[in-house]
């Protein structure tokens, strides 16, 4: 299941990134101060994802979340890809060095 949810949601950002309005979305804040990205890093997000939505919005990467998590943050705790977290790491370098809230 959890391989399907992740394809659905690669398939909906990579299609999506296509669309004019894809950058301000990327870099739109939810109502708990998370990213697109924050989000698709606590969902496992595949590298394809992630360096979508760091095209769109570049300096996603280096934005804390609402509670001070990094997007590194993010796929660290929620177990990403290895190739998620260097696409993170290659954006971000200096978010391996930054303490998060635990």
């Amino acid at each position: 299941m959890e391989a399907k949810v992740r394809h659905q949601l690669t398939k909906h950002f990579v299609s999506s990134s296509q669309q004019p309005s894809f950058p301000e979305e990327a870099s739109r804040l939810n109502d708990r101060g998370n990213l697109p990205l924050h989000a698709a890093c606590s969902f496992q997000a595949t590298a394809d994802v992630v360096e979508t939505l760091l095209k769109a919005y570049p300096g996603g990467a280096s934005q804390p979340n609402g509670v001070g998590n990094l997007p590194i943050h993010q796929a660290a705790m929620w177990q990403a890809p290895v190739e998620t977290v260097e696409v993170l790491l290659s954006r971000h370098p200096e978010g391996s060095t930054v303490r998060n809230q635990y």
